[in-house]
């Protein structure tokens, strides 16, 4: 089987005993976790032991490139033991206690996210800040993510054009599938948050109707909701009123018009639905720090 991936060490030990029979080997060297991109390394391991910790801000998942062999994973109170194959997958949480013993060699390919990177990926999945939980799970079949975590190996090992953008892309993939298949999210009933479908079409209509009235009744109408059950889940999926939403709009368009048109600024102010010029002034300046007249001339 073709070797390829990066992450930290085998289980990202912390303060890590490896007997010397069992030291591992670098076959794919790869590159630490960071709050913007995944962490791996692929390391192979022959018979022996090892105990540690795994760290505290990293979740570390373990991925079984090649190599059989029995594993036994060892508590206080007693010794479980798992038959690991190709695409076998630990998930670890972290600061995860571990002590394991093998008696075939394994090679083991790390992939260590950091757990800002695994907020940040949840935030944007669901349009808000959502708590989740990584759900232990010791050497189970998860064909997807032993395909994912090959095609790494493969981008890493074989360094094809645009490799580098290649894995990035597959980091954020395999974060997605941990996110759905191995994570515990607390995501509030569809009572109280918008859609991504629906989030898009207020977004949508509201950028093309900046310059007229919009009381939260129009923008309640657009997703079939009354006036109070709105304002509560729009809150709730935007963490801002739909008044101070829809200024933000505005300001974010005016600010665009003002760098990339030479127009005056009271019709801008018009085309944005400012009541006039005074009106954005006072809003933008308070906004970006700088009057409409003050950022176009220093562009």
């Amino acid at each position: 089987m073709e070797r390829s991936g990066n992450i930290h060490e085998v289980h990202r030990f912390e303060k890590a005993i490896i007997s010397p029979v069992s030291a591992p080997s670098v076959w794919l060297d790869g590159q630490a976790p960071t709050p913007t991109r995944v962490g791996f390394r692929g390391l192979s391991y022959a018979p022996g032991e090892a105990s540690g910790a795994t760290a505290a801000e990293t979740y570390n998942i373990c991925l079984c490139i090649s190599g059989e062999s029995r594993v036994w994973q060892r508590t206080d109170q007693m010794e479980r033991a798992h038959q690991v194959t190709p695409g076998g997958v630990a998930v670890l949480p972290t600061q995860t206690e571990m002590r394991w013993r093998w008696e075939h060699g394994l090679d083991v390919l790390h992939l260590d996210f950091d757990a800002r990177y695994m907020r940040e990926v949840a935030q944007e999945a669901f349009g808000r800040s959502t708590p989740i939980r990584l759900r232990h799970a010791v050497w189970v079949a998860d064909d997807a993510l032993a395909e994912l975590g090959n095609w790494l190996v493969r981008e890493v090992s074989r360094q094809p054009l645009g490799a580098q953008r290649s894995v990035r892309a597959l980091g954020e993939l395999i974060a997605l599938h941990l996110l759905r298949h191995h994570f515990e999210v607390s995501v509030p009933s569809r009572e109280q948050v918008f859609t991504e479908e629906q989030r898009e079409r207020l977004q949508r209509w509201l950028d093309g109707h900046l310059d007229e009235r919009l009381p939260v009744e129009r923008l309640a109408r657009l997703v079939h909701l009354g006036v109070d059950h709105f304002a509560r889940t729009f809150r709730a999926s935007f963490g801002t009123s739909p008044a101070s939403w829809v200024r933000e709009r505005r300001l974010l368009r005016a600010r665009e018009l003002l760098l990339d048109t030479t127009g005056p600024i009271s019709e801008i102010a018009n085309a944005t639905g400012f009541a006039d010029q005074s009106h954005l002034t006072r809003h933008f300046t308070r906004r970006f720090g700088a009057s409409p007249g003050a950022l176009r001339r220093g562009g």
